[in-house]
């Protein structure tokens, strides 16, 4: 007989407060705690080997907090334990939306415009140790040293830790005050591609170098926009430059340009601070044809009124003041959070 039992998967992106482990966790489906091993074992009777379990976990794959999803298995059921691992995925792409329109941590980092930028903290379920140890030195004679490499410069627990611990009270709330597509997603009821580029974004944060992110974080948009073949494809670079307006269409066009050297030429992009204008282009991207979705009423239509307004675009070259207006009266778009704003102005020249 299958019973009640608990999942957990290591998360990065979130820092959660040891003190709010307590049994009342444990009649929730799902929660966020805290990595501390000492802290966890007070969810168990008889903590013999669980917080040591947890500590491997803790050191190998240094999570920010440790996903915890309630399941019914048999005593040995690997799809049990998928289906587990899947439905933590679904939440943490749901949050992770979540963040992309108000991140749970607000960070500051670089120079802008205003002297600052701020950052975005993903979250994304950890599957594989960051910093290895590369490159390694060496001679003939001995081992000299191993040093830490990992181009991705997303936020760390050092970067996260002024900011303070969060309780489950504190994502409850963030939730409520989300937008609606957030709680949607989180009940799997997401639609127009939204539910599975969350997913395939989230997927992407285990990238190890700047190419890879680049290319799946940019081919999720495929997936946002329910398409699959050449002719779209094509289209898709000012579907997504009309999404993030006001960013430079130079900006996206570079953006696909280091796709297709990394897809096609296995090309590593120049630019150290790419990934962070993709996330940003990708969340635009999101939040803008999550708007359309509500206006359009379904994806054939938005699809349509997106080409549209390309043919508007090349229309109004002309100079055209009908034109402009009619243009203009469909680019109608919510504002962007700050972050995004801030990586979709390039600062200097633009990213390649």
């Amino acid at each position: 007989m299958a019973k009640e039992r608990y999942a957990l998967l290591p998360v990065r992106g979130i820092l959660m407060d040891p003190a709010d482990i307590t049994l009342e966790l444990l009649n929730r489906d799902w929660a966020l705690v805290s990595p501390e091993p000492d802290a966890i074992d007070a969810l168990v009777q008889s903590p013999d080997g669980f917080g040591g379990n947890v500590a491997m976990i803790r050191d190998r794959m240094k999570p920010d907090a440790m996903l915890m999803v309630k399941c019914f298995m048999e005593e040995i059921d690997y799809s049990g334990w998928q289906r587990a691992s899947l439905k933590a995925e679904q939440i943490i792409s749901a949050l992770n939306v979540m963040a992309l329109y108000k991140p749970m941590y607000e960070l500051v980092t670089g120079a802008g415009r205003g002297g600052v930028r701020s950052l975005p903290v993903p979250l994304w379920v950890n599957r594989v140790p960051e910093h290895p140890e590369l490159p390694i030195v060496f001679d003939r004679e001995r081992f000299w040293m191993s040093g830490h490499a990992q181009p991705l410069s997303w936020p760390n627990t050092m970067m996260m830790k002024p900011f303070g611990k969060r309780t489950m009270a504190d994502v409850d709330a963030a939730i409520l005050g989300a937008p609606t597509i957030c709680a949607n997603l989180l009940n799997g009821q997401a639609s127009g591609g939204v539910e599975s580029c969350a997913h395939a974004l989230m997927l992407a944060f285990n990238s190890t170098t700047l190419g890879q992110f680049v290319s799946q974080a940019v081919g999720t948009l495929d997936i946002l926009f329910g398409e699959n073949d050449s002719a779209r494809w094509a289209s898709m670079e000012t579907y997504v430059s009309t999404l993030c307006r006001p960013a430079p269409a130079d900006l996206v066009r570079n953006l696909f340009k280091v796709r297709h050297k990394f897809t096609h030429r296995h090309q590593e992009p120049k630019s150290p601070e790419i990934h962070l204008t993709t996330l940003a282009v990708v969340a635009a991207s999101i939040i803008h044809w999550n708007d359309m979705l509500k206006a359009y009423g379904d994806r054939a239509a938005a699809l349509d009124v997106l080409e549209a307004i390309g043919r508007l675009e090349r229309a109004s070259r002309t100079g055209s003041q009908s034109i402009t207006d009619a243009k203009n009266s469909l680019l109608e778009m919510s504002p962007l959070p700050q972050w995004v704003q801030d990586w979709l102005q390039p600062y200097g020249s633009l990213p390649d």
